[in-house]
């Protein structure tokens, strides 16, 4: 999951798809944390920078919600995973605290 002390975007969506995960929050000074059965596990490993945070996110996303983001503050989009697991993604960014929430949507 992680090389030289980060984590990869493919590999936590893959956590999240094979555990049945209800979501996966990225917050920056802290490790992911992935939400089963209504409660949250903290993922062992390092803590996330910002610049690490938003670089995930850009995995999931468009230059135009990384800039809203940056300009508003916040921002929400739906990302598909391998054609059959959809998400519900909600970023938000205050200062240099960037943090997001993926939510699984049923299928």
């Amino acid at each position: 999951m992680k090389t030289s002390g980060e984590y990869d975007m493919f590999d936590l969506l893959m956590l999240i798809v094979s555990e049945r995960a209800e979501g996966l929050t990225v917050r920056s000074g802290q490790p992911p944390a992935v939400r089963l059965l209504g409660q949250t596990h903290v993922i062992e490993g390092p803590i996330v920078s910002a610049d690490h945070a938003t670089a995930l996110l850009r995995r999931l996303t468009d230059t135009r919600h990384v800039r809203e983001l940056h300009e508003s503050g916040k921002t929400e989009f739906f990302y598909t995973f391998r054609e059959s697991s959809r998400f519900r993604v909600d970023a938000t960014r205050k200062d240099d605290d960037v943090q997001f929430e993926i939510h699984t949507i049923p299928s």
